[in-house]
């Protein structure tokens, strides 16, 4: 008797580990069959992927309101005063166009991959993929249809306001909901920013740098949105956010200066302040405060009728403010102009001065020279 109970007892051993080593077994023979394997490959750049199968092409035109002006104080831009053109210029022809793909596999930062062959529609954008050969990645199968328009850095606040948002006016509401959206990156304003638009938390994808989506149906733009902001676009993106968050129901009031945390700070803030109180006392000055949340932001800044600070992403957040008000913008090392767009675009008196030392830095050592600040006060004022 205790002979066959240790013969059965072996038995269901037995079977147990033949029943691990048949599950390993087959989840090594299921990786290996959606392993993806690229010994080499073409790298195509500034060129969409061969597989469209249909394509919207629009072409608007496009009038910046006749309000809006642009004005430089100080030094360091002659060489940028080129960009008062394209206030002086209102009348713009936009063309763009959705393009529908079918079984394309997608990569990090929205680039494409067909045939042994990497498309990447937006170098400037799309530039962090250097990969070593051979290549094995990891794939994963969507279904339905994947809206992809993301790019390097289009998951910081900025780039998904003026790049990735716009887009989406162009999308009937039964697409948004039910598509999988792709993002490089997942912080909690994505969610939020996205959320907009009816797009759930569960049809976020982040996309892995070892995996690669293989996607029966994807929708993009071409050209492919980095800094390349359309007025038709950005004035449909406001009126959804007014449509939403019922603004513009008051006039704005608000006289608000800030500055920038870490990077970019004005290491002198304190005292320009003071400087502005006791100048340009008729006016009721505050400091922005930290601000919770999308819908916060945006009806804060909808109050806003003069803007000062130093370049960055809370500049995106003049989507908001209503027409004919003020933005004095301090320009740093690296000039930037696509909030001269949104000025343009929306109806601002956009003013620009530059403190051509002032880059990223972990300890600011940024001085803003108070006299040309309080010029640039002066001549913002002057429109009102």
């Amino acid at each position: 008797m205790k002979l066959h109970l240790k013969y059965f007892l072996f038995f269901v051993v037995l079977v147990i580990l033949l029943s691990c080593v048949s599950i390993i077994y087959t989840k090594i023979t299921i990786q290996i069959k959606y392993d993806l394997i690229i010994e080499n490959a073409t790298f195509l750049y500034e060129t969409t992927p061969p597989n469209i199968i249909d394509t919207t092409k629009f072409d608007k035109k496009f009038t910046s309101p006749n309000c809006s002006t642009f004005d430089i104080v100080g030094p360091f831009l002659s060489m940028h005063e080129y960009h008062s053109y394209y206030f002086t210029h209102k009348e713009f022809t936009e063309k763009y166009s959705l393009l529908h793909l079918k079984n394309t596999y997608v990569l990090s930062q929205c680039i494409f991959y067909s045939k042994n062959t990497f498309y990447i529609p937006r170098r400037a954008c799309q530039n962090e993929f250097h990969p070593k050969f051979p290549l094995s990645v990891k794939v994963k199968n969507i279904t339905g249809i994947t809206i992809s328009i993301c790019h390097a850095w289009s998951s910081k606040y900025a780039h998904m306001i003026f790049d990735v948002l716009p887009p989406l006016t162009l999308l009937p509401e039964s697409v948004l909901t039910t598509s999988t959206f792709l993002v490089n990156e997942s912080f909690p304003f994505v969610f939020d920013l996205l959320g907009c638009f009816q797009i759930q938390h569960s049809q976020i994808c982040e996309i892995g740098k070892e995996t690669f989506f293989y996607c029966e149906s994807i929708i993009t733009l071409n050209p492919h949105p980095f800094y390349q902001i359309h007025g038709t676009l950005l004035t449909q993106l406001r009126d959804h956010f007014v449509k939403l968050f019922e603004l513009d129901k008051t006039s704005a009031f608000r006289f608000v200066v800030f500055n920038r945390q870490k990077t970019r700070m004005i290491r002198n803030f304190g005292e320009m302040y003071y400087e502005i109180l006791i100048r340009f006392p008729q006016f009721p000055w505050e400091m922005r405060k930290p601000l919770i949340g999308f819908k916060v932001s945006a009806l804060f800044y909808n109050e806003i009728k003069f803007l000062l600070g130093p370049h960055g992403a809370d500049f995106a957040n003049t989507l908001f403010m209503q027409k004919n008000s003020i933005v004095c913008e301090m320009q740093a090392d690296l000039f930037v102009s696509c909030y001269f767009y949104f000025s343009n675009f929306l109806g601002f008196h956009h003013v620009v001065m530059r403190i051509p030392h002032m880059g990223i830095q972990l300890l600011s050592q940024n001085l803003a020279p108070i006299p040309i600040i309080i010029e640039m006060i002066e001549k913002g004022l002057s429109y009102l």
